[in-house]
């Protein structure tokens, strides 16, 4: 008999979990370490992103249990799905996907913490600037730990604790078709990590996303909270070039660019209906 759990033995924190869930908590992260216990019918692989995947067996019974390994004051670290696309991809669309991961988490970190008078002064003088580099500190950046095939992810960290929010914008704007997959991870690494308010959390996003009539119009409200009509303009191309990049390779990248020229495009309505 198989048996697949999450949480750690140690802690007395052990809850059963299905195969689809071992999946989206373990795929596309790097194995960065491997462990034998002497002694002990346990086998462990390290895995990116502070996991760890135990092999236990007793007699004729094998459990597969998974275990965040991340400290209290470590940053949080996500797999982050970075679209559909081969086994293999050329460097300079990897390079692409990553700086418009960066772009478009720089700009919802900012206005999801309210920042948009600072974003917006910035991009009125350096409409084509680094707003990454410009103006999130270091602690809010996201770190890249890893980036696998798996279909490609890349598990990346930042000590922002509001970050969440901002890379899940990202990721189910960019890719709608994939909006349940990464949601279905989100919901995998809450129970990894399986704290109660953590995971009410996630069940609340998806609650929350699954309300929303279309996760663009999130998008939108959040880029129209800059405004200012020449910041928002400079706004709007920024978050389309981003859009561009980041979807890049993937089966939907016509369809996800024809999508961000409609949600994001020049003179669009501001929230009182009149015309920018």
């Amino acid at each position: 008999m198989i048996r697949f759990t999450f949480g750690a033995h140690e802690l007395d924190a052990v809850h059963t979990a299905d195969f689809s869930q071992l999946v989206e908590a373990i795929k596309g992260r790097s194995i960065v370490s491997l462990g034998e216990w002497e002694g002990e019918s346990r086998f462990e692989l390290g895995l990116s992103g502070s996991v760890m995947l135990r092999v236990l067996t007793s007699g004729t019974d094998i459990e597969i249990n998974c275990v965040s390994t991340q400290n209290p004051n470590e940053p949080l670290a996500s797999a982050l799905l970075l679209g559909d696309m081969p086994g293999t991809v050329p460097v300079w669309q990897l390079e692409a996907k990553l700086r418009g991961l960066r772009t478009a988490f720089a700009i919802f970190y900012l206005l999801e913490n309210s920042r948009q008078e600072e974003l917006a002064e910035y991009l009125r003088h350096h409409p084509f600037g680094d707003i990454d580099r410009a103006l999130l500190a270091t602690e809010d950046r996201l770190h890249i730990e890893s980036v696998s095939y798996g279909s490609w992810v890349a598990t990346v960290r930042t000590k922002a604790r509001t970050a969440l929010n901002a890379l899940i914008a990202v990721a189910t704007i960019v890719f709608p078709r994939t909006r349940d997959a990464f949601l279905k991870k989100i919901e995998a690494e809450a129970s990894i990590k399986d704290t109660r308010a953590r995971r009410d959390e996630v069940a609340l996003a998806r609650e929350t996303f699954e309300l929303r009539k279309d996760q663009t119009e999130y998008a939108l409200n959040l880029a129209e909270k800059i405004g200012d009509d020449e910041a928002r303009a400079i706004l709007y191309r920024r978050l389309r070039h981003a859009v561009y990049e980041l979807a890049s390779g993937d089966p939907d990248e016509d369809e996800i660019r024809r999508a961000t020229q409609k949600t994001f495009a020049e003179g669009k309505k501001d929230q009182n209906g009149s015309e920018d």
